[in-house]
């Protein structure tokens, strides 16, 4: 009996460095991407704050390249869907003109548009990331390998839809009725590019042939604002002292979970 126990084992081991060669062969990596993110707002500000943690979720295809046995090009095309939100600081204001959906900028004409003084502000945003990053691991050990990355995330935003709430016309209507005005658009209001640094640690799982399941958690610092901060044409919410530009870079815990073949 003990014999079939050591012979059990033998092969156990053997199949298990089988598996775990098969996957270290392979110089391309690339397969499906499943995330989630915990998005902190560094204000830059002291007219908007931070109204709790915003999130992403994420999805796409993720693509690792060897460069050699213990290091890798790891990139891939990822979307992010994601919220964050703002209030107004108590005793600051800021309004804006609007016709329908499109929310107007300093150079469009408001005649005939109505006024609203914004109160809160969650953004709906899809962006199209693209991670450009250098892949330390480990050789494997038995089914599992272990590994680290270091890099960039390069985000570009996609679509962004705002929903507001606070007053409209507040001059005309009785201020203490809070009003909803959804999926707005403002062109000028996120930037179009947003860069992150960061390191991630993780570990992959070869559980049959060369096919891997793959997991990491990570920190981002963001080094873009996320707010276009120019003074341009396109501004368009203001105060008593004229045009101004929300101001925030954002940072992430960022979990994913990858199967890579």
């Amino acid at each position: 009996m003990k014999s079939i126990w050591l012979i059990i084992v033998y092969l156990s081991c053997n199949l298990f460095n089988a598996f775990g060669q098969e996957a270290a062969k392979k110089k391309v990596q690339a397969g499906i991407v499943f995330g989630t993110s915990v998005n902190f707002q560094q204000m830059n500000t002291k007219r908007f704050e931070q109204d709790g943690v915003g999130g992403d979720f994420t999805i796409g295809v993720d693509m690792n390249y060897g460069l050699s046995d213990a290091f890798a090009f790891s990139t891939g095309l990822e979307f992010d869907f994601s919220k964050f939100s703002y209030n107004i600081v108590e005793g600051q204001n800021a309004w804006y003109y609007y016709n329908d959906s499109e929310i107007l900028g300093r150079s469009d004409d408001v005649s005939g548009s109505d006024l609203f003084l914004l109160k809160h502000r969650q953004h709906n945003t899809i962006y199209l990331t693209i991670p450009t990053m250098i892949q330390f691991r480990t050789s494997y050990i038995g089914y599992f390998r272990y590994f680290g990355k270091f890099g960039l995330k390069n985000s570009f935003c996609l679509s962004n839809k705002m929903n507001d709430e606070g007053f409209i016309n507040p001059i005309l209507i009785d201020p203490s009725t809070l009003a909803q005005n959804t999926n707005m658009h403002s062109p000028s209001d996120l930037l179009f590019y947003k860069g992150f640094i960061g390191l991630s640690l993780g570990a992959e799982w070869n559980f049959i042939g060369s096919t891997v399941l793959s997991g990491e958690v990570g920190y981002y610092y963001g080094f873009t604002p996320i707010h276009y901060t120019f003074d341009n044409d396109n501004l368009s919410l203001q105060d008593a002292s004229g045009f101004f530009s929300n101001s925030a870079n954002q940072n992430q815990l960022n979990f994913k979970l990858a199967v890579l073949f």
